[in-house]
């Protein structure tokens, strides 16, 4: 039966049981990609950028993870404080925490929560606070918890204890999953029972007003990354862009043989980045991803009439999947690469330029390199020298400009001695959109580190004109 919502109070029983049903739909390799992602711009944000000391929390199942920003904090040395209950209706304290090891192996109270122990010093006054919640709206920085008022009761402490002093109050940036977004949980409650959905999140006189929202759902008008996470539209150009390049240059393989090559170079670079990373390359962890570059070969190969193949000889469609292709290339220097070592697993990983930088370059090179290394575009396999390494390519060029370009703009591990241009996003966007000109310009395709020698060989006069 649905719950009249004729009070903010009755209304966010609603919000919250829609809320919870959206978090029971979300699979655990999602929460991880987003967990990532969301943990990446907290780094990235000039409050944590400036901040000496910061109140965090320990997720919980079904909860954002932002322990890449705990590592961050203790390699950076800033403090870190995690809240601890001390009684029902209580504000919480925040208390210390020393150390990355003490994180991972705090004591639990009988409910399972873990937590400082009792004798951790208390925080007298912390620059950033990154709150958990149910529900967040962006537009109106409301935010609506589990019903508890623990939050809500803590940080109108922490207002009021800077009041009396010369301290700031704590800058308070909300965290949570996509599903948490306001406008999601509209439409969950607007296609459930019928009742009429509140305009805004609904609060209270109780209910703490936040400085910065962060959660995958932003108010933009273009997603490059995908139309539907069940499509994801970078992956469907490069499932498509590889196949064509294969069937256009490669020597005669079977069908096996050319799908294992093509898997290859279009994951290779995400692939070399797991192994550096020490953790398993997220396309292995992805639902979508495999099946969509299957898919793409099916394709370019086999539709009905040769109907694909036929089509991406069509001048604006062969155009239009260049442009999006040139847009998957950048995404994979930026994305893929640089940002993942910034929220890898492991926590010297994590905080290493080093990683970031070569993670940037592997994920935009890396299947041209696998593919001259092991030619793949020929019927026989066998190892050699990349040309492309040997001289440089465009490619080669482009990756290692790019990488560092992007982490010079936004400073993710926030070094005092460099300063912070740009956003996380403004310099993803303007290195991506920088790429795909540079690409567009020389009619070059993803991936393309170019082992064009397969059909050359083959043929001596093209090599020829080729020179």
């Amino acid at each position: 039966m649905a719950v009249a919502r004729t009070t903010p109070a009755t209304c966010k029983i609603a919000v919250r049981a829609a809320a919870n049903s959206l978090l029971a739909s979300i699979s655990p390799v999602d929460i991880a990609s987003e967990s990532a992602d969301v943990a990446a711009r907290v780094l990235a944000h000039p409050a944590y950028a400036g901040a000496t000391s910061v109140a965090m929390y320990v997720s919980m199942e079904r909860e954002l993870d932002i322990s890449a920003v705990a590592r961050d904090a203790f390699a950076s040395g800033k403090r870190v404080y995690l809240p601890r209950m001390v009684g029902k209706g209580k504000p919480l304290q925040m208390a210390a925490v020393d150390g990355w090891d003490e994180f991972c192996n705090l004591p639990e109270t009988v409910w399972g929560i873990p937590q400082p122990g009792p004798d951790a010093p208390v925080a007298d006054h912390v620059d950033l606070v990154l709150v958990p919640g149910l529900v967040f709206d962006p537009l109106a920085l409301t935010r609506c918890g589990r019903g508890a008022g623990y939050y809500d009761r803590t940080l109108s402490g922490m207002a009021a204890a800077a009041a009396t002093s010369d301290a700031p109050p704590p800058f308070k940036l909300a965290v949570g999953l996509s599903c948490a977004a306001w406008a999601v949980v509209q439409r969950a409650l607007a296609s459930s029972d019928g009742t009429p959905v509140p305009d805004a999140l609904p609060i209270t006189e109780y209910d703490v007003l936040m400085d910065d929202v962060y959660t995958l759902v932003k108010p933009v008008v273009l997603n490059i990354n995908g139309l539907h996470p069940a499509l994801p539209l970078l992956d469907m150009a490069k499932s498509l862009t590889i196949p064509y390049l294969f069937r256009l240059k490669a020597q005669k393989q079977s069908w096996v043989q050319q799908l294992v090559a093509i898997v290859l170079c279009c994951l290779g670079g995400t692939t070399l980045t797991g192994i550096l990373l020490g953790q398993p390359p997220s396309w292995v962890c992805s639902l979508n991803t495999f099946p969509t570059y299957v898919l793409g070969y099916l394709l370019v190969n086999a539709a009905p009439g040769d109907l694909v193949w036929r089509l991406l000889q069509f001048a604006p469609l062969h155009e239009a999947l260049l442009l999006v292709d040139a847009f998957a290339w950048g995404t994979a220097i930026t994305s893929w690469g640089v940002d993942k070592a910034i929220a890898a697993d492991h926590a010297m990983v994590a905080s290493s330029p080093w990683a970031a930088l070569l993670c940037g370059i592997l994920s935009g090179t890396g299947g041209g390199i696998l593919n001259e290394s092991f030619h793949l575009m020929h019927s026989k396999w066998h190892f050699s020298t990349p040309d492309s390494l040997a001289v440089p390519s465009f490619a080669i060029r482009v990756a290692m400009i790019a990488s560092p370009a992007y982490y010079l703009l936004h400073n993710p591990h926030n070094y005092s001695w460099l300063p912070t241009i740009l956003s996380r996003d403004d310099a993803k966007m303007l290195i991506i959109i920088t790429i795909a000109l540079l690409a567009l310009s020389k009619n070059w395709f993803w991936g393309q580190i170019a082992d064009e020698s397969a059909d050359n060989k083959s043929n001596p006069k093209s090599k020829s004109k080729a020179e």
